[in-house]
């Protein structure tokens, strides 16, 4: 019966000795460095994306191509969390927004993990041609993709799209995400013009959106999906150009006063405005006709900077200028200052180098 009990002791003692094995010997450490297989698909189609560059940021730093069938693979990995990013011209990042802004992803690395997959979104494309009135191509004009804004309905200019046509007047938007947008064409430079005679005024190619129209109001947005290719595109007519003068009042003498011109886009408009502050007279030279918004601010040169907007009145006109106006009047009315207090931020982080996202406006009933 002792022969029996001796194994069973010495095993028990042995345990109790040395332990039960630590972690360092568990089967998913030791089976490590590990190796990361994957693969990216197409999210749309679901098909395998070729040549397209994988970056492995954490836990070391590393890049690859994926081959003919999409596949990926990286050796000699510890055991963890690792970040991976796919990017290919042609797709959207995961923001959405641009084709080189990454699309980022987390796994967890270890002997029976499984092989991962990438998806990235194709882009979609807004390509046309601009034409004048005989059909024949116009070069150098700039094609831009606007927004409407849900408060006030209006449209603004997207400073990351935007195309200027070649020497047959074709253009190609790229890097689009799904959705509605709206089109403008105009000459990106403003031309020399010239008037032919004392009465007469010169001609030019006023901007246009999208299809044919001539405000904001009336453009039609269209619709871009993933991986397709839109058509628009534009005619524009040389149009005799105008001019626009008027008058400035409730100023003082000590104040500086800045005149600006806005399109219905919410763009500059080409154009200098000349004033006289003795006489508060201001003119235009030529521009194309349409929709404008002309505003003016005046500020005292002599009050000391602020990190807030120092104009002290303020007036602003909005009218269709479809020939010649000269007798717009503005009239400049005080500023008022709305203190704002904004609960529930958080609180900033001496390390984070980044600010917060915060932006206010005041929409206008």
């Amino acid at each position: 019966m002792l022969r029996f009990c001796i194994p069973t002791i010495l095993l028990a003692a042995q345990i109790l000795f040395f332990g039960y094995p630590s972690s360092a010997q568990s089967p998913t450490t030791s089976s490590c460095p590990c190796t990361l297989q994957g693969s990216v698909v197409d999210s749309i189609s679901g098909q395998p994306v070729p040549h397209a560059l994988v970056k492995l940021t954490a836990p070391s730093p590393r890049a690859a191509l994926t081959d003919s069938a999409g596949r990926f693979q990286f050796e000699g990995l510890p055991a963890g969390s690792a970040t991976l990013e796919a990017e290919k011209p042609g797709y959207l990042g995961n923001d959405g927004q641009g084709s080189w802004s990454g699309n980022t992803s987390s796994y967890r690395l270890g002997p029976d993990a499984p092989p991962a997959v990438l998806k990235l979104l194709p882009e979609g494309v807004i390509s046309g041609q601009v034409s004048d009135e005989n059909g024949e191509p116009l070069e150098g004009f700039t094609v831009s993709v606007l927004l409407r804004a849900p408060q006030d309905k209006r449209l603004y200019p997207d400073q990351r799209h935007s195309a200027v046509t070649n020497d047959e007047g074709k253009f190609r938007i790229a890097g689009l995400p799904s959705g509605s947008f709206y089109l403008q064409a105009r000459q990106a430079q403003a031309p020399a013009l010239h008037a032919t005679g004392e009465s007469s005024a010169p001609l030019g190619y006023a901007p246009v959106f999208y299809a044919r129209a001539n405000s904001a109001d009336s453009a039609v947005s269209i619709k871009v999906l993933p991986g397709r290719t839109v058509q628009a595109n534009f005619s524009l007519k040389r149009e005799p150009f105008v001019r626009l003068s008027g008058n400035v009042s409730g100023y003082n003498p000590q104040e500086q006063v800045v005149l600006m011109l806005w399109d219905s886009s919410g763009m500059p408009a080409p154009s200098e405005i000349s004033f006289d502050p003795a006489t508060g007279a201001f003119h235009t030279k030529w521009i194309p006709p349409g929709a404008y918004t002309l505003t003016a601010q005046a500020a005292d040169v002599h009050a000391a900077t602020s990190r807030y907007s120092p104009f002290a009145s303020f007036a602003s006109l909005r009218f269709n200028a479809a020939s010649n106006l000269f007798d717009l009047r503005l009239a400049l009315q005080p500023t008022i200052d709305i203190p704002v207090l904004i609960h529930s931020l958080r609180q900033a982080n001496p390390e984070d180098l980044q600010p917060l996202p915060l932006a206010l406006a005041l929409i206008p009933n």
